[in-house]
Order: C-alpha cells, then sequence, then structure tokens
C-alpha cells in the first residue's frame, strides 16, 4: 500500500514492533522474575494481550488495492489507493552471557541492554533506507556483523582459552561488540531480511511469495534456535566464527545479485529485474494482454491529477 518513496521506512515499522516487543519481553521476564510461585504465569499469560491486539488490527486491515482490483473492485481500489500511506542471540543471550562469565542477573542486563539497542538501530533503519537505499544498509551492516563476530571470536578464543575465564574489561568488551553486532543487524538484515521480499515478487504471485519466504524465516529461526547451545557446546568460540561465515555468503550474494530497489514502483520491479546483468537470463518478458485497449493501464486505474505514476 505504501507510496514508492517512504515505502521502506513504513515496511520496518514491522521490525520495530517486532524488536520493541522482544525488549518488553525482557523486561517483563526481569520483573517477574522475583515472584515465587505464580511469576513465570504471569509472564506467559500476558503474551495474550499483543496477541488480542493483532487480532483486532487484523479486523480493521483494510485490503490492498492490488488485490481488490485483481478481484474486480477498481472503485474500491482506487478509493484505497488514494488513501494509504539475530535470532540465536537474543534467544539465548543470557545463556551467552552466562557462558561467558557472567553472573545470572548480569546476562539479563545484557540481554535486555542488546534489545534496547536492536530498537534503537530499527530507527536508524527507518529514516535511512528510503535514502541510501536497500544494497548499503544490507552490504555495509553485513560488513560490521562479520568484524564483530570475528572480533568476539578471536577475544573469547584467545582468553578463554588461556584464563578459562574473562576479566572484567574483556566481558565488557565482549558486551560492547555484541552490541555493535545487534546495531548492524536491526538497521540493516533484521528489518531489510522483510522488506525486500515484500518488493520483489510480481503482483500475481506477492502473496505467495511472501508466505514462501515468512515461512522459511520461521523455519530457520526454529532450527537455529533448537540447534544453538549444541553448537556452543561444540564449536565454543567458533560458533561466531562459523555465523560469520554465513553472513560473508549473505553479503556476496547482495552484492553480485540483489538489485536497488529503492524508490522503484512496484508495478515496475518486473522491468528491473529483466534488466539485471544476471536475472535477465532467467526472467521472461511478459507477454502482451490483447484484452487491453492501447495506451490503458493494465491496472485500470486513473491517477488524480497532479500526481506522478
Amino acid at each position: 500500500m505504501a507510496p514508492a518513496h517512504i515505502r521502506g521506512a513504513l515496511n520496518i515499522m514491522f521490525q520495530l514492533a517486532t524488536t520493541m516487543g522482544i525488549f518488553t519481553a525482557n523486561m517483563i521476564n526481569y520483573g517477574t522474575q522475583h515472584i515465587k510461585l505464580w511469576g513465570w504465569r504471569l509472564s506467559l499469560g500476558l503474551a495474550a494481550l499483543p496477541a488480542l491486539l493483532m487480532t483486532v488490527g487484523g479486523l480493521l486491515l483494510p485490503e490492498t488495492p492490488n488485490s481488490l482490483i485483481e478481484r474486480g473492485h477498481a472503485e474500491e481500489g482506487r478509493r484505497v489507493l488514494i488513501l494509504t500511506g539475530i535470532n540465536s542471540i537474543l534467544f539465548y543471550a543470557p545463556v551467552l552471557f552466562q557462558s561467558m562469565g557472567f553472573g545470572g542477573n548480569a546476562s539479563l542486563y545484557s540481554s535486555v541492554l542488546t534489545g534496547a539497542v536492536l530498537i534503537f538501530s530499527t530507527i536508524i533503519s527507518i529514516f535511512t533506507v528510503d535514502r541510501l537505499g536497500r544494497r548499503k544498509l544490507l552490504i555495509s551492516g553485513g560488513i560490521q556483523m562479520i568484524v564483530c563476530q570475528v572480533i568476539v571470536a578471536v577475544i573469547l578464543g584467545v582468553k578463554l582459552g588461556t584464563d578459562k575465564e574473562l576479566s572484567k574489561s574483556y566481558s565488557i568488551a565482549v558486551v560492547l561488540v555484541i552490541c555493535l553486532f545487534v546495531l548492524a543487524f536491526g538497521w540493516s538484515w533484521g528489518p531489510l531480511a522483510w522488506t525486500v521480499p515484500s518488493e520483489i515478487f510480481p503482483l500475481e504471485t506477492r502473496s505467495a511469495g511472501q508466505s514462501i519466504t515468512v515461512a522459511m524465516n520461521l523455519f530457520f529461526t526454529f532450527v537455529i534456535a533448537q540447534a544453538f547451545l549444541w553448537l556452543l557446546c561444540a564449536f565454543k568460540f567458533g560458533i561466531f566464527l562459523f555465523f560469520a561465515g554465513w553472513i560473508t555468503v549473505m553479503t556476496v550474494f547482495v552484492h553480485v545479485f540483489l538489485p536497488e530497489t529503492m524508490g522503484v514502483p512496484i508495478e515496475e520491479m518486473g522491468l528491473l529485474w529483466r534488466k539485471h546483468w544476471f536475472w535477465k537470463k532467467v526472467v521472461l518478458e511478459p507477454e502482451p494482454d490483447s484484452t487491453l485497449e492501447p495506451n490503458q493501464p493494465s491496472t485500470g486505474l486513473t491517477l488524480p491529477s497532479g500526481t506522478t505514476p
């Protein structure tokens, strides 16, 4: 629904809501841990509140213009068009910090800190994604995450390998570097992993394509959540190098294969792929629609005067 010039910022509002939810959950867990017997029940039960808000919001959510037009509701679609505008680190932050020598409360403080950093970095992404572009944020964020992962691996490998524990200064350094990692994730791969897929699919398959994207994201989130503790025990400090390797692959892929989608109208995204040096070999040219009159737009919409297509 969003106009092309602010589509990225509005899309990242989803990630902002997610990061605020993670931070709120951390604060609730910290507050309810001191309530004996029924504290965990209160913490779990409060999750019903955002679920209720999402359900009510879903009832109030309008249809997209493209969906309405494809189903023959052109006039209603016109009205809507004119009215509209790191998981493993976060899941296991307390366990991770405890394994590095932090106490129970200190590890929880550290996970709350990373949650706050994630909210701040997501806000940065909202204000930069439609100015700097998707590719710049993904590539620069990927490089920053790789550097942070390697630094943490070196510190843990050298100090834990010799001293078997981290000094206070090295512990603080590790927390700061992990916060820099979360900061980079929050303004690059975190929100843009949702934004870019929502832009690149053609109109006819966008719903199915985005559903597949979400399903794959949740599937690998589940896999990492189940395997992280085992990987941490097996790889020790090497777990950070393991993830740094995958981030390297992701960043190189973006540099080579992802075109810039900033400011490109959704309806013209297919043309962007057909001009790309690689994807033009696999993206087929659309067949002309013989049912349309010459110069008639395929959407059937007439833009209001003073607007730019």
